[in-house]
């Protein structure tokens, strides 16, 4: 296994105008081989800080993945910037302006001249081509470090890596460590470890926490380190499935909540409407999104107003003059006038204080009421959230959307 870093570069990456999705991927990619990634690097498009970020780290990592900065255009400047790095000329090299020509022409399109940039490569470096695009890659060794320079395009860099190290004799794409995915709801991080502080004090496998908004990752892997089969690691997950329950609503799949509300409402046959206020139709979105919802998704209704909630969902004008329309009753009518509406199985409701305007002393901004109503049963709760308006729009989602698969489970 060897240990890797990787530099990437673009103005764009370190102004945050889009994420370093490259970064992921060749995360994922190396782990596939059975490498690890120990160290990620952004930098600009400065000649002088790509060139002493390379310096600072050959000689300290076996390899080195650059990528970014190869294209036609004057921001492209790795290529020389790797050049002043290693201490190297660049030298043009007509096979690959050859190459950027034919792909010029298969394409059926006009080859401007700067794209012959792109055949530049610093002294002594071997050409990785490019089968997707115009510019390719090149691998250089210093210092005891092998570099590989790929272009930024992730499709083409993706593909690109893959063979590099398929080339090298790193194994195979699929040789990933044995790793196992539970996905958990209605419990935090520092509880969710305590809860399991037993089965991983005595284990010998890796444990990764990834919390994501309101439902937490639980990666459970070999890590390459322990010598065990699959039926171990399988019985390690089963002991936290057992420990966790109902908590956990998917093993090794990355689906959301609203897909699996989906599944447990189609196999069981339940039918939901729900009743939507602070949350503006987040919902219901969240659940039409999911193709097949109609299957078992009645409708909803966004009640703002106190006009409509008393129209369309029946809540009463006393309950909203004298508890408010944030209140706990409000909401229990609201799930109830939805069900009636729809004739649902299950209905639900929440109404809250969003933000950032709109909260007092007795009723914060965060304050979110949600009620439900499955066949002749309520259930209502209070809930806060911190954050802005979006983010607590999303917990009250996430927070409505298991409380409707735990009650569908009958875990309420």
């Amino acid at each position: 296994m060897a240990e890797f870093a990787l530099l990437t570069i673009g103005d764009e990456l370190i102004r945050g105008e889009i994420t370093n999705k490259n970064a992921e991927i060749i995360s994922r990619i190396l782990r596939g081989f059975g490498h690890s990634l120990q160290r990620i690097t952004a930098v600009g498009d400065d000649r002088e800080e790509i060139a002493s970020s390379l310096r600072g780290l050959c000689g300290r990592y076996e390899r080195v993945i650059i990528t970014g900065g190869l294209g036609p255009t004057g921001d492209d400047i790795t290529r020389e910037a790797v050049a002043r790095a290693c201490q190297r000329d660049l030298i043009y090299m007509e096979k690959a302006a050859e190459d950027i020509s034919s792909y010029f022409e298969n394409m059926g399109r006009e080859m401007t001249s700067n794209n012959l940039r792109q055949a530049y490569f610093p002294e002594g470096a071997e050409i990785i081509e490019n089968n997707r695009g115009t510019a390719p890659g090149f691998m250089l060794d210093f210092k005891g470090t092998a570099i590989y320079t790929l272009p930024g395009v992730t499709d083409e860099m993706a593909e690109m890596l893959k063979e590099i190290l398929g080339q090298a004799g790193d194994g195979d794409a699929d040789d990933t460590p044995e790793e196992h995915l539970l996905k958990v709801a209605g419990v935090g991080e520092s509880t969710l470890e305590d809860r399991l502080s037993e089965i991983i004090d005595s284990s010998n496998f890796s444990y990764r926490f990834l919390p994501h908004g309101g439902e937490i990752e639980i990666r459970i892997s070999d890590g390459g380190a322990v010598n065990s089969g699959d039926q171990e690691l399988e019985e390690e997950v089963e002991k936290v499935r057992k420990e966790l329950g109902c908590r956990v609503f998917a093993c090794d799949r990355n689906i959301d909540l609203a897909r699996a509300v989906q599944e447990v409402a189609r196999k069981k046959g339940i039918t939901i409407s729900l009743a939507e206020s602070c949350t503006g139709g987040l919902i219901s979105k969240r659940i039409t999104d999911i193709p097949g919802s109609s299957q078992y998704f009645l409708g909803g209704a966004v009640a703002y107003s106190n006009d409509l909630k008393m129209s369309m969902l029946d809540v009463s004008e006393k309950t909203l003059l004298e508890k408010g329309a944030v209140s706990i009753e409000t909401a229990e009518e609201m799930a109830s006038g939805a069900q009636k509406l729809t004739g649902s199985d299950l209905a639900a409701a929440v109404t809250g204080i969003a933000g950032p305007a709109g909260g007092s002393e007795d009723k914060p901004v965060g304050l979110v009421y949600f009620a439900l109503c499955h066949d002749d049963s309520t259930i209502s709760r209070e809930w806060h959230f911190n954050g802005d308006r979006s983010r607590v729009r999303w917990f009250t989602s996430q927070r409505a959307l298991d409380f409707m698969r735990l009650s569908m489970l009958e875990e309420l």
